[in-house]
């Protein structure tokens, strides 16, 4: 039974992206009031593919929707590391399958579990100064987090890390490589990277990056940049329509002391800005909500808070830390033969083994 009063308005979740979504789920399920509000006047109808490993697959699991998840999502259980050139550097089963699954997909499959009206677009969030003794607000409302700005000041706000990237879909096309499954992974070059995943469609989901002061880099760049990268990314680059091409830059949360304010909780993006270089951003954000809502549940508001802290916060930083480190090998821009010489040793010595 919940130990904080299901009463109207209980918990209060700034944001219906991912981690709002799923922390409204498991509370609603345990009897609780939950409002989401949402400033976007409607869910996304676009956006690219999330993959989810296995603990976010747990947390869907514990949310009741992963076999329905399962329908929208492909698996992918083999990544491939190229160069530039097209040359494979690493080839192997992944050692667990990760889940591909769009952003839209995702948030109507969880949405769809919420009673009607939980959800209320084209509102922003409560201000945290606004919630009372009786009441729970968490903001998962992203990376320009108010939430988080109203707790910690403009000091915490993430920063730019001088890389852009452009993601975007294609429609399917023969892959001109020997074996089809080596189309599926990154490629890096110098100071760039080129990714391609499956989509449940049929469909290609991509991104390209590469080092760039915030804001200077254009669509067109895009095209320019990979021109002369191995086929399977010109192949992309002739299926994207420039219309339907997503570009921004990319940030990075400075480290936040704590997660938690008296009774406000921040998770995802609000709480741990990361690059994407890890494919664990939308992940993370799912266990943090999955299991703040689950300690809410279970605990007294300040228990769980302090449970969550524990938890949460040092793995969520070192999966930041890690994140940016990957980055910065992946991005390289001096010495790309000596890491595509070692990369190429690795991939020989796990072909062996």
């Amino acid at each position: 039974m919940a130990r904080i009063r299901a009463t109207s308005g209980e918990v209060r979740i700034a944001g219906a992206g991912v981690a709002g979504l799923a922390a409204a789920v498991i509370l609603s399920r345990a009897g609780i009031a939950v409002t989401v509000d949402e400033r976007a006047d409607s869910p996304p109808a676009t956006g690219t593919v999330f993959g989810l490993a296995g603990s976010a697959q747990d947390a869907l699991r514990r949310c009741g929707v992963l076999e329905r998840v399962r329908a929208v999502a492909v698996e992918q259980r083999r990544g491939t590391l190229r160069a530039g050139d097209g040359r494979v550097l690493i080839a192997a089963d992944l050692p667990h399958p990760v889940l591909l699954v769009t952003r839209p997909d995702l948030q109507k499959v969880l949405a769809a579990e919420l009673p009607a009206g939980t959800v209320n677009y084209g509102r922003p969030g409560r201000s945290p100064s606004e919630v009372g003794i009786d009441h729970v607000m968490i903001g998962a409302d992203g990376t320009f987090s108010p939430t988080r700005e109203h707790l910690f000041g403009p000091d915490a706000a993430p920063r730019p890390v001088g890389i852009t990237v452009w993601r975007g879909t294609v429609d399917a096309f023969p892959t001109p490589t020997a074996e089809a499954d080596t189309l599926y992974g990154e490629t890096w070059g110098r100071g760039a990277l080129f990714g391609i995943t499956p989509r449940w469609d049929g469909r290609l989901n991509f991104f390209g990056a590469v080092r760039a002061e915030p804001g200077i880099a254009t669509v067109e760049d895009f095209f320019t940049h990979f021109a002369d990268w191995h086929s399977d990314v010109r192949a992309v680059l002739d299926g994207v329509g420039r219309d339907t091409l997503l570009h921004h830059d990319l940030f990075q949360s400075p480290p936040l002391s704590r997660f938690t304010s008296r009774r406000v909780a921040l998770v995802g993006d609000a709480a741990h800005t990361m690059t994407p270089h890890l494919g664990r951003g939308a992940g993370e954000a799912l266990i943090d909500a999955v299991t703040l809502a689950e300690l809410l549940v279970e605990y007294p508001v300040n228990d769980a808070f302090a449970r969550y802290e524990k938890t949460r916060r040092r793995r969520s930083l070192r999966m930041v830390r890690a994140s940016a480190a990957v980055g910065s090998v992946a991005l390289a821009d001096r010495s790309t033969p000596m890491r595509d010489g070692v990369l190429g040793l690795v991939g020989r010595a796990m072909r062996r083994r």
